[in-house]
């Protein structure tokens, strides 16, 4: 589908990218929301579990476990042990030189055997528990319960071992600073790190940063620092365990323990932690020794994860919800669709690569959540939109005047819901432009002209039965999807409709490319037409038509070939009798004429002599009689050649052809003709012609010492109308007679005035050439204030370069 928004310029399409710009802005404060208030946190951890256990973790096997389990309470006895017993296990161990040894069990109490325990300390480092109390009462909230002090004095480092679970109880991960206001402890194994590494400990875990408080009020009692998800080992049992027993009584080679870390702590159940940790949906329980050695080597690995703040998970979150919102407005709904599961799986899938490669993990809930919750919102509001607007145009469409109307057809109901509504009115829509066509289908077979009606190519998609039937012969198959070109090409060019030379070239083109309707600039030629000639010597005059839709763009052309065989018959009779009426009968009335003046010089009498000049009035009056009705006959039948002509030279023309008639009744012509050129497409003999009998008209009908004004100017925009008004100040004529004034042999007259010579057909002619013109004539008058005659005419633009004197 094209790019959309660069066409939307409608109110839909603008109500389209409101809609679309307040949903996105929503959306995008969605999902802040989200980030920053952990409402998805449900999802996120699900999420976060799966690919935990998805990614390879490889586990430090320079890490030992000392397990006190089940076998070793069996053994040894009851719990607890004398610290006779821990003694003699860290003196084995501490025999072949361990990096550090671990131990998760609290000493909080003081016990006699203390000092041997405290001496076997000193053979090895070894690092001691404390417990930060996290549900006693506010005073003691945040506080710690350290071990013995002749043990912490001799022990290499003490530690916290809280593990906070979730609020789902499931332990993802560790604070390494934990206390309150006065004192903040390491988690148990961060002091063993830093010796274990020494100058090459990362600094980030060397010590709590100020301002570096997780909790959201960092003036409560119990403080903690520093959170970060532990990467836990895909196994189900990474390291290397040894029973607390069998160490004790010498079973286990001691040579397990060189160089390598050592970490006690409780297995046995009812004994020790068993926690849910992010691995228990694979391996299940995981006891509270193992999580710490997790937590050790993660870091000696130098490879927790963080958890990515609320700017990178909008960050994550806007990237597939922009690329929602892009789709939204370049792809069809058939295309979104597919871009759903797309845009459902790509954060989930960013998410596990960063965890995998960068050990950031950036929460995909709430981009999801918010393409989930985005995309079937947006699907029913445009459904929403689509439904009004389909039902908007059909019930337009319904109250729009129809151009067939079946009454024994019931109107749509508007009853029922919008749904209901729009299947009625579609169903009547649907009827009725079944109706349409086959009413338009009935008027093209009815016509007697064949008509084509092709697309903008110029392939045929209609032909009515005239056409089939004439056009058989010319096409090689059937008329539909034959050429325009192809098929009225084989017919004869004769001339250009509008000329008599029919030898006259079609300009620019040769036959038959002017029938190409891609070829725009011949289109004015067919438009105007041309006259084409079969085989068999029949004339035809082809026209191309636009057809347009509702919003006037081209959508295809009609063409029609009319017959015309029997018109140029009719026209060569008409041109015939012009001919009679122009010198069959002028011949004999001019000689009459002539024989009379030769012969009145010879009467005597004068009974004689005034039947002459009455015999001689008759013949004139004949003479007159015929050149008018030649003259109109020309007007209304002959093919204009026209040219740009100046109105003004013509009007000009027109006066000096008057002034004598005017001058011998002592009638003063004046003009007041505007500055500048008047041009307009005219015949120049027909229009010169019309000028001068409308200023014959206002001498003869005025009384003598009166005045003819003439005026001439330009109104309306470029090109605009030339309006002409000649007024005079004689007789003048009623209303009805007003009526009657432009039709054939009406001879006007009010009482007191003098008659005239004329046969009636003077402003017949004038009103034929000034339409025939496109133009108007209009006529105002009352008897004794004279007449106005006012014309109007279509001017034309001639470029500034063009003398219209020398066109």
């Amino acid at each position: 589908m094209p790019l959309r928004i660069l066409h939307m310029r409608r109110a839909e399409d603008r109500r389209y990218l409101r809609e679309w710009f307040v949903l996105g802005l929503c959306c995008f404060l969605l999902v802040v929301v989200m980030a920053s208030s952990r409402l998805t946190s449900g999802l996120d951890k699900l999420m976060y579990d799966w690919w935990l256990q998805s990614l390879p973790q490889p586990s430090n096997q320079g890490i030992v476990i000392v397990e006190i389990d089940s076998h070793s309470l069996e053994a040894l006895g009851r719990w607890p042990w004398p610290r006779e017993f821990h003694a003699a296990v860290i003196r084995r161990i501490a025999s072949v030189g361990p990096k550090a040894v671990i131990y998760d069990l609290l000493f909080s109490e003081p016990s006699p055997a203390d000092a041997v325990l405290a001496q076997a300390m000193s053979l090895a480092p070894v690092y001691l528990p404390l417990a930060v109390d996290t549900t006693s009462s506010q005073q003691r909230l945040g506080a710690a319960t350290l071990p013995v002090p002749e043990l912490r004095t001799a022990a290499a480092g003490i530690g916290h071992i809280n593990l906070e679970p979730d609020r789902d109880g499931v332990v993802r991960g560790i604070a390494l600073f934990e206390g309150n206001r006065q004192q903040m402890w390491p988690q148990l194994t961060l002091p063993a790190y830093q010796q274990i590494r020494g100058a090459d400990a990362r600094l980030q875990y060397a010590r709590k940063r100020a301002g570096d408080i997780d909790d959201a009020h960092s003036h409560a009692p119990l403080q903690r620092s520093r959170r970060l998800l532990i990467p836990f080992p895909l196994a189900a049992h990474p390291y290397t365990r040894v029973s607390f027993a069998e160490v004790m009584r010498g079973q286990v080679d001691p040579e397990i323990f060189r160089n390598r870390i050592v970490m006690v702590g409780a297995t046995a159940d009812g004994l020790g932690e068993h926690l849910t940790t992010a691995m228990s949906g694979r391996n299940g329980p995981m006891s509270g020794i193992e999580v710490h050695a997790s937590i050790l080597d993660a870091l000696l690995a130098n490879h927790f994860i963080s958890n990515a703040g609320v700017d990178a998970t909008v960050a994550l979150s806007m990237l597939p919800v922009t690329l929602l919102f892009a789709g939204f407005l370049v792809l069809a709904p058939r295309q979104s669709i597919v871009l759903l599961p797309v845009l459902t799986v790509l954060p989930f899938a960013i998410s596990g690569l960063l965890l995998r490669y960068a050990d950031i993990w950036v929460t995909p809930a709430p981009a999801i959540a918010a393409v989930v919750l985005v995309y079937p919102f947006w699907s029913w509001r445009r459904l929403e939109v689509a439904m009004g607007f389909i039902g908007n145009e059909l019930e337009q469409l319904e109250n729009e005047p129809l151009l067939v109307h079946d009454r024994r057809v019931a109107p749509a109901s508007h009853a029922g819901n919008a749904l209901e509504r729009n299947i009625a009115l579609m169903r009547h829509a649907a009827r009725q432009l079944r109706d349409l066509k086959r009413f338009i289908w009935d008027s093209l077979n009815s016509l007697p002209d064949p008509v084509l009606v092709a697309d903008t190519a110029g392939q045929i998609l209609l032909a009515n039965t005239p056409a089939q039937h004439y056009l058989a012969d010319l096409a090689a198959g059937p008329l539909e999807g034959d050429s325009l070109q192809r098929l009225l090409g084989r017919l004869t060019f004769v001339r250009l409709v509008g000329t008599q030379d029919h030898a006259t070239a079609i300009p620019t083109a040769t036959w038959p490319t002017v029938l190409d309707t891609s070829q725009f600039a011949h289109m004015s030629i067919m438009e105007r037409g041309v006259e084409v000639r079969d085989a068999n010597g029949k004339d035809f005059v082809l026209r191309y038509s636009r057809c347009t839709n509702a919003r006037n763009e081209l959508i295809g052309w009609i063409a029609n070939l009319t017959d015309v065989t029997t018109l140029h018959a009719a026209q060569r009779q008409r041109d015939e009798m012009l001919h009679l009426l122009s010198h069959d009968m002028r011949s004999p009335q001019s000689s009459i004429v002539a024989l009379i003046e030769i012969e009145r010089r010879k009467v005597q009498y004068a009974g004689v002599r005034l039947v002459y000049d009455r015999l001689e009035r008759y013949a004139r009056r004949t003479l007159a009689l015929a050149d008018s009705f030649v003259q109109l006959a020309t007007a209304e039948t002959r093919e204009y050649d026209l040219e740009v002509v100046d109105f003004a030279e013509l009007l000009y023309s027109a006066i000096d052809e008057v002034w004598p008639l005017a001058n011998a009744k002592q009638i003063d012509i004046a003009f007041d003709i505007a500055p500048g050129e008047h041009p307009m497409l005219a015949e120049r003999s027909m229009i010169a012609r019309a000028l001068v009998n409308l200023l014959n008209n206002a001498t003869k009908y005025s009384p003598p010492q009166t005045r003819i004004e003439c005026t001439l100017y330009r109104i309306g925009a470029r090109p605009g109308q030339l309006q002409c008004v000649i007024r005079d100040h004689g007789y003048g004529i009623d209303d009805d007679q007003k009526q009657r004034l432009f039709e054939r042999f009406q001879r006007m007259k009010v009482p007191g005035q003098p008659d005239t010579d004329g046969v009636g057909l003077g402003l017949t002619f004038v009103k034929t050439v000034i339409v025939r013109h496109g133009g108007t004539i209009s006529c105002d008058s009352a008897p004794g204030k004279g007449t106005t005659m006012t014309l109007r005419l279509p001017c034309v633009i001639v470029p500034a370069h063009v003398d219209i004197d020398h066109m």
